[in-house]
């Protein structure tokens, strides 16, 4: 389980790493932050509810776009091509993922190595907290900020409903430490799209706004 060695992942936090002002954009996020702590958060996830309930096994089974929309630069996404798969575990169901990162140029064309990752847990209730890495490194070919690489540690929280197992989304957190030490990932989104045949457009969130780029 949580075996990601090169993640094509890449988090807007790259943006300062070639930004010619890179604490007057630190200080920019802070405020802004700052502002998305105030409002309570509009990026949380997780916890399940009365109206969801985890898939039975197969049900989720497919292709996937996942998104991440990190905090800093929040209007692009960072694409990555998932297959999934469920299985039944001793305490509920079991996913496996295959997540290959994509083009900063497209969204579409495959770069780098895939990550994989097995038996990630969702509980009864839909919910679930996967820790993806505590030094993930993301790559520059997927980055569509700057193509700079950058180490973080990654986690998601949100709910996979039987309910609606098509779309699921919630909150990205985490510690970047390159290329800025311990920063913190805390207000980023990502979501999973289930698709056939082609890939479709980013989302950045679970109000499906569009990604700009």
């Amino acid at each position: 389980m949580r075996s990601p060695k090169r993640l094509s992942l890449t988090l807007g936090l790259a943006a300062l790493a070639g930004c010619p002002d890179p604490q007057g954009q630190f200080d920019a996020f802070g405020e802004r932050y700052a502002a998305i702590n105030d409002q309570g958060g509009a990026a949380t996830g997780g916890g399940g509810s009365a109206e969801c309930s985890a898939p039975a096994v197969g049900e989720a089974d497919g292709k996937y776009l996942f998104t991440l929309s990190a905090n800093l630069s929040p209007e692009k996404a960072f694409a990555l091509d998932v297959t999934m798969t469920t299985k039944e575990g001793t305490d509920g169901l079991l996913l496996d993922l295959e997540l290959q990162p994509l083009s900063k140029d497209d969204q579409k064309t495959p770069v780098g190595d895939p990550l994989v990752y097995s038996d990630l847990e969702v509980a009864a209730d839909g919910s679930f907290d996967w820790d993806l890495g505590a030094m993930v490194t993301l790559i520059g070919e997927a980055n569509p900020v700057t193509g700079a690489d950058v180490e973080t540690s990654l986690g998601i929280q949100g709910d996979l409903c039987s309910n609606s197992p098509d779309f699921v989304c919630g909150s990205a957190t985490g510690i970047v430490t390159k290329p800025l030490n311990m920063f913190d990932l805390a207000g980023s989104t990502f979501t999973f799209q289930k698709y056939e045949g082609t890939i479709p457009s980013p989302l950045l969130n679970c109000a499906k706004d569009p990604a700009v780029y």
